[in-house]
């Protein structure tokens, strides 16, 4: 077990460095990572001049979008054909182009949570410019919970570490921080630092 906490603690510093580096940057760039498939029919709803038409769609998109302070997970109903994989970078300011960058940029203005809902912007790509509403799910966090959850065992680490050098410098116990009798801590039987 105590071969595992280093490493964690080692892996966890390394997902805050990331974590950090994408937070700063999401407020720069637009990002984002979607893998497009087929999937089970999902409803989709056309809407022009005051008429709505349901139909099924069988293509979904799937991935990550790191937008304003927050990473979103999200899964959409997207109609256009498209590359299997797609990602994207663009600045955050500019609005966001045609195809499913366009659909999911939707799901990433979502705060903490997740759930279900359909987009309200226009279908645009592959010459097509459709009013649908497309459904999708998504979960979103946003990054300083990612951090905060990332710095404890660092930081735990790092604190431990600074009571084993006071202890030590008091000559203490170095486990459970008692006064050494003769050498040795008589609660645990910890002994002496040695120099």
């Amino acid at each position: 077990m105590r071969i595992f906490r280093p490493i964690l603690t080692a892996l966890s510093l390394l997902l805050l460095v990331l974590v950090t580096f994408f937070w700063v940057r999401s407020y720069l760039r637009y990002e984002g990572i979607l893998h497009f498939g087929d999937s089970a029919p999902l409803v989709a709803t056309a809407v022009g001049e005051g008429e709505t038409l349901d139909g099924n769609v069988r293509g979904r998109s799937t991935g990550f979008i790191s937008y304003k302070g927050r990473v979103t997970y999200v899964s959409i109903a997207n109609p256009l054909l498209g590359e299997e994989w797609e990602a994207w970078s663009e600045p955050v300011n500019a609005p966001p182009s045609t195809g499913a960058k366009r659909l999911v940029v939707e799901a990433a203005r979502h705060g903490l949570g997740g759930g279900a809902s359909k987009t309200q912007t226009a279908l645009e790509g592959q010459g097509v410019s459709l009013p649908l509403r497309l459904p999708y799910r998504y979960f979103t966090i946003p990054y300083w919970l990612l951090a905060m959850v990332l710095v404890i065992l660092p930081y735990r680490w790092v604190d431990r570490r600074r009571v084993i050098a006071r202890r030590s410098r008091e000559g203490r116990c170095l486990r459970c921080g008692r006064e050494l009798v003769g050498g040795s801590c008589p609660k645990c039987g910890g002994a002496a630092a040695t120099a």
